[in-house]
């Protein structure tokens, strides 16, 4: 039996990719080399490695992955009270190795933006157990899955509701032998009441089953929070078009690197008559410095040649343009824009109707949050209820961006002087965008001497009673 991952899985790789290799920056482009960067027409190996070496990233797609982020998580998922206490606790430490509930779920929302779908594995500790406390003693936890680890899986409907009845997991172990650590490759196969573990080995072509094991549980315990799924478990990067935008702009200011450094410095030319016999293979080797004298023949003329530089700016303007639709694109799902000299009733209507593409990512996340503690409330012998109120997730973005948008508009009477400091100040701690027990009076007089009033003018003199 060779297990090997499905087509599905196969298809959207090259996409989870790129956004990992995006996730690590400048040293993970340029390990992936030609996938991203091609060489130019006659262009040497070494001429390439050189450009390579140069190249760096600017990470607009990591920047804008993780405010994704941060806006769904604007308030950190929790257990509500309808949730035994037993459970609360678990919440507490739900990897099993210090992680809760909320950190937890900013690790989720990072792989369900980059690959398009989060995988939950719930497993539990391995005891030898005689009764069903002895089970139940066995503490669960969480983990999750990368998606291209995900070989291979099938689903039923249950109840009205489509689950996982057999699924295929790839494991990386690594096992330590005194000093020498050695890797070995896992599949992990799961079904009803039922899990075996192959292996591969040295020698085979293979992997051979070491453990089958009753999980005791008549379903996988596998959930999936799908952000921009296709099927059932696979799934597409949610800022797609934005990545393969960034994958393009590395490959641009490469480009543009490359011919301002091949015309920073002018080319050194030499006019000169030759005599018979006398080939330019015999010209010696013009060496130029402060240091050094040329001699020239009668006739010779020796000039630089410089680059008009308007190759140069047309890159320059290429790639400020790319980075301007990169900016605005990074922002399609946190802002909304109309253009030009939109009213403040418009742009809050345009974050509203923006904002609520966040909205089914946040019930995704509720869902799979819901269905893993589900899980493990089984697996500890807790029942959860079956409504929906087991964990409380943040989806009021249509007050988040009025709220953003009323601060533009008092940062712009700030701006004109329309507006003193404090007010603003004020006016922030009323939205939540400041801590409620930040004072005023202490804070600007902070930002004066961090940063002086120009003319010398103090900022309590923007109100008698700032």
């Amino acid at each position: 039996m060779k297990i090997e991952p499905n087509q599905q899985n196969k298809m959207f790789a090259p996409l989870w990719k790129m956004s990992d290799d995006l996730r690590g920056g400048t040293v993970a482009m340029r390990a992936a080399a030609e996938q991203y960067l091609p060489p130019n027409p006659h262009e040497s190996a070494e001429g390439y490695s050189r450009r390579l070496r140069r190249a760096t990233l600017t990470n607009f797609y990591s920047k804008a992955a993780d405010r994704v982020v941060g806006k769904l998580l604007t308030r950190a998922p929790a257990p509500t009270d309808k949730v035994p206490a037993r459970m609360i606790e678990f919440a507490g430490n739900v990897t099993g190795t210090g992680d809760d509930l909320a950190a937890f779920s900013r690790d989720l929302c990072t792989q369900g933006v980059d690959y398009g779908v989060a995988h939950i594995l719930v497993d539990r500790e391995r005891i030898e157990a005689e009764t069903l406390a002895d089970e139940q003693a066995a503490i669960p936890y969480w983990k999750l899955i990368h998606p291209s680890k995900l070989l291979d899986w099938d689903t039923q409907i249950v109840d009205g509701i489509e689950v996982y009845n057999f699924a295929v997991i790839q494991f990386d172990v690594t096992e330590r032998d005194d000093f020498e650590t050695k890797k070995k490759c896992q599949y992990w196969v799961y079904e009803p009441n039922r899990l075996r573990i192959y292996e591969e080995m040295e020698g085979s072509d293979e992997p051979e089953l070491i453990e089958d094991v009753d999980t005791g549980f008549d379903y996988v315990p596998l959930v999936s929070a799908q952000f921009r799924g296709v099927g059932f478990a696979g799934g597409r990067p949610l800022l797609e078009d934005l990545a393969h935008l960034n994958v393009e702009h590395w490959v641009s200011n490469s480009e543009q690197q490359n011919i301002t450094h091949a015309v920073r410095a002018p080319a050194l030319t030499l006019t000169r008559t030759t005599e018979s016999g006398e080939s330019e293979s015999e010209f010696k080797q013009i060496v130029t410095g402060p240091n050094q004298l040329t001699v020239l023949d009668a006739g010779d003329t020796l000039a630089f040649l410089e680059h008009s530089g308007k190759g140069v700016g047309a890159g320059r303007t290429e790639l400020e343009a790319l980075e301007q639709h990169i900016a605005t694109s990074s922002l399609n799902l946190t802002m909304g824009r109309r253009p030009g000299n939109a009213t403040a009733t418009a742009r809050a209507l345009d974050d509203v109707e923006s904002s609520l593409d966040l909205r089914p990512l946040s019930r995704e996340l509720k869902q799979a949050l819901e269905a893993a503690l589900r899980i493990a409330g089984d697996m500890l012998g807790t029942a959860l209820p079956q409504d929906d109120a087991q964990v409380d997730v943040f989806e009021d973005f249509a007050s988040l961006a009025l709220a953003d948008s009323e601060m533009r508009d008092l940062l712009e009477l700030n701006a004109i002087g329309a507006l003193t400091r404090a007010s603003l100040l004020r006016e922030a701690k009323r939205r939540n965008l400041l801590p409620d027990d930040l004072d005023v009076i202490e804070e600007l007089s902070l930002a004066e001497i961090e940063n002086p009033v120009a003319g010398g003018q103090s900022v309590f003199d923007e109100e008698n009673n700032p």
